[in-house]
């Protein structure tokens, strides 16, 4: 039988050999799909570093470790940056997992310029009637309100609550934490009855 072509490829560990399948196929589209192999392996273990660290990143804000959490959030949005489009959904949710290690931290402009990035990606790749982008548009209401700027926090949260409202319905537990994040909201005005008109 006539000789099979081969062709060497060195990688990070050894050089391989590879034999082509097809006589006609030339060495070189084989060189290719090895490049394709390795750089989807190394996409990969990126979004599999970021999944790691971004849970991380929560455990460690639960214990209350918040530097610790907000080190790791930072690293997973790194390791999502190097194997997703800046635009991807996942990269909007581990962008609000920053924010969210931010926020804690009391490093509010980071906060608000973290929930803000998490928002537009959210709205341009999952739609503004998502329930993922009512959640960034929450962890922007609550901050806002939290940082004294009450007009945006009740704008942002009154967005949230529609959508959810409308994609989940009113029973939903995220139409309810809107609400409590709202009637903090209002407490923090001085306005308790619409505050209790909100918890009730």
């Amino acid at each position: 039988p006539p000789r099979s072509t081969l062709f060497p490829y060195t990688t990070l560990f050894r050089s391989v050999r590879v034999m082509a399948k097809y006589p006609k196929d030339t060495a070189a589209q084989y060189a290719i799909r090895l490049l394709e192999i390795r750089t989807a392996a190394q996409k990969d273990r990126s979004l599999f570093a970021a999944h790691e660290l971004s849970t991380e990143s929560q455990a460690q804000s639960d214990a209350g470790k918040y530097d610790d959490a907000l080190d790791s959030a930072g690293k997973a949005l790194a390791q999502g940056e190097e194997a997703l489009r800046p635009d991807d959904a996942y990269i909007g949710e581990l962008v609000l997992r920053l924010g969210g290690a931010q926020f804690i931290k009391g490093d509010f402009p980071s906060a608000v310029l973290s929930f803000q990035r998490a928002l537009r990606i959210d709205e341009t790749t999952l739609g503004k009637e998502d329930p993922q982008t009512a959640l960034v548009l929450q962890s922007l209401g609550n901050l806002y309100s939290n940082s004294g700027d009450y007009p945006k926090g009740k704008e942002a949260l009154q967005r949230a609550l529609e959508i959810n409202e409308k994609t989940l319905g009113n029973d939903s537990p995220r139409v309810a934490k809107c609400l409590v994040v709202s009637s903090i909201l209002q407490q923090r005005r001085g306005d308790f009855p619409r505050a209790l008109v909100e918890l009730q």
